[in-house]
This record gives C-alpha cells, sequence and structure tokens, in this order.
C-alpha cells in the first residue's frame, strides 16, 4: 500500500491505495468515496499527479511510473 493525498479546491484527503492499481480504477475508487460522502464528481474529472509531468491512460498501473508514498493527485473537474 501507498499513502497518497487528494486535492480538492485546494483541500487534501488523504487515502491508502494499493500499490498495483490503474489509473481508471483509481477514479472510480475517488467517485464512489465522494458519492458516498454526499459529493458528486462530474463524469469527465481527472486525477492531476501534482510535481510529475506524466501522462497517464486510464489503464495505466501507477506503479509502472513511479507513483509512490508522498504523492499527490489533484482532483480536475471538467469545464
Amino acid at each position: 500500500m501507498i499513502g497518497v493525498t487528494l486535492v480538492k479546491e485546494g483541500r487534501e484527503i488523504d487515502l491508502l491505495i494499493p500499490t498495483r492499481i490503474t489509473l481508471g480504477r483509481l477514479q472510480d475508487l475517488v467517485k464512489e468515496i465522494f458519492r458516498e460522502n454526499g459529493v458528486v464528481l462530474p463524469d469527465g474529472f481527472k486525477l492531476v499527479i501534482q510535481g510529475k509531468n506524466l501522462q497517464l491512460g486510464e489503464t495505466d498501473l501507477l506503479s509502472d511510473f513511479g507513483i509512490a508514498t508522498g504523492d499527490k493527485f489533484e482532483i480536475q473537474l471538467g469545464e
């Protein structure tokens, strides 16, 4: 497991996630977590890794790109 932080509108939420998870699965889990807490994320939201210039697809494993404990994912809402 690795500890990452979600950043949404300046607020931070810490999560423990599996080391071998795809970006698409993480996005699904994030959407579900927010929904369970009364917040609906739009279908077009994206998770963008802060401080790293990476372009990940939904089927890419985070571990293949060096995502590790301490990394932050910004939740970007679609226009």
